[in-house]
């Protein structure tokens, strides 16, 4: 097993997070670290590490400015864009907000309102070493939710007590306080 290519953490960060004793678990650890990682994306809807987008086809929104799925947006190598076919220049006809992936158009002009008519070649997200401490924070919070069942055997359990205290876990999904974190990211987009 390894680690996908959007992994948020490593595995070395997760065992220290979770306190990890025993090699014997590494296995375990990167199944719920791309678990964790594919759901913080799917919940998010957009990819954390960087990743190239070819030739990506957006319905234009008839706005002055237009948001790209997935950001930040890497200068290097500079965006390609059509509108109704047409190469637009940087610039020129638009320039970009790359860190929020924010594509503006020039001159008064609006991205036509029609669908699929922008194609975008970009590439978005974080180097892996420049992820926000809060998602990341997030993601090993996530993990080791995750992990303390396979620890205690207790999956699929919901409540427990122990000496008068108990305590109620939330099945499945993310935790309310990654869904917390995870929102301060994107309430800013729209």
């Amino acid at each position: 097993m390894s680690l996908i290519a959007q992994a948020l953490v490593t595995a070395q960060e997760a065992e220290d997070y979770c306190q990890v004793q025993t090699d014997e678990h590494g296995i375990i650890i990167e199944h719920i670290i791309n678990g964790v990682s594919q759901m913080i994306a799917t919940y998010s809807t957009r990819a954390w590490i960087q990743t190239v987008y070819t030739a990506l086809a957006l319905d234009g929104n008839g706005k002055p400015e237009q948001y790209l799925p997935n950001w930040p947006v890497a200068a290097i190598p500079a965006p390609t864009i059509t509108l109704d076919t047409v190469l637009l220049v940087v610039d020129t006809d638009y320039h970009i907000d790359l860190s929020k992936g924010k594509l503006i158009r020039e001159g008064g002009s609006v991205w036509a309102a029609s669908i699929q008519n922008l194609v975008v070649t970009y590439t978005a997200g974080y180097e892996a070493e420049d992820l926000p401490a809060d998602i990341k924070l997030a993601a090993l919070i996530q993990i080791s939710a995750q992990y303390r069942p396979f620890l205690t055997k207790s999956h699929g359990d919901t409540s427990s007590s122990v000496q008068g205290a108990s305590v109620s876990v939330a099945e499945g999904g993310l935790l309310p306080e990654v869904k917390d974190i995870l929102e301060l990211h994107r309430a800013w987009r729209y």
